[in-house]
């Protein structure tokens, strides 16, 4: 019987732990960045990991490519946001009925278009907003999204393209852990499609 109580107890602390309040913040400036909290506890980055990183970037020896950096390299600035956003719809699609327990908050995005010449540019602008405009239709239509801006933008007096991203995804344990189940499994077949292992 105590045996019985014990498993029971069990039970009920993970299911209490699975409907817990989590919140995860990603940015995106070149590379990415992000904070986890619990219950309004962060959880990550703690100080002794954030004390590691910065030990590990002073005695880096030369800057490592981005995962964008490296698609881009591979398949050119328009052909990598294409890219991931079919990733994105690959990702979220056939989880939209629990993604309405899912909560992306404060979402902003600037896509940068910087070409060869001027025509070049508005050429690769309007690929760009062919593609990005629809993919976020696409995914308030199946998910709770707050946009706070976006903005596609032909820069012509700019160095080079460049993506810069934030938002907050806010729910319970159990479905950022679903959420994120299915992107682990669908970057695995992204990895293998675009040679990125």
């Amino acid at each position: 019987m105590v045996v019985l109580y014990i498993l029971i107890g069990l039970i009920l602390v993970v299911a209490f732990a699975l409907f817990l309040p989590l919140s995860v913040s990603l940015k995106y400036n070149k590379k990415l960045a992000y904070k986890v909290k619990i219950a309004g506890i962060k959880v990550y980055p703690n100080k002794s990991e954030k004390t590691k990183e910065q030990e590990n970037t002073a005695n880096t020896p030369k800057k490592q490519n981005s995962f964008f950096d490296s698609l881009k390299q591979k398949l050119g600035f328009v052909g990598a946001i294409k890219e991931i956003a079919v990733f994105v719809k690959d990702c979220v699609t056939p989880i939209k009925l629990f993604l309405r327990f899912v909560h992306f908050k404060n979402v902003r995005l600037y896509v940068g278009i910087v070409g060869e010449d001027a025509a070049k540019t508005a050429v690769d602008y309007g690929a760009a907003c062919s593609v990005v405009y629809p993919a976020l239709s696409f995914i308030e239509g199946i998910a709770n999204v707050n946009y706070k801006s976006v903005d596609v933008k032909a820069d012509f007096e700019g160095k080079e393209s460049e993506v810069i991203f934030s938002l907050k995804i806010k729910s319970s344990v159990i479905f950022i852990l679903i959420l994120l189940v299915r992107i682990f499994n669908e970057y695995k077949k992204f990895s293998v499609r675009n040679g990125l292992q």
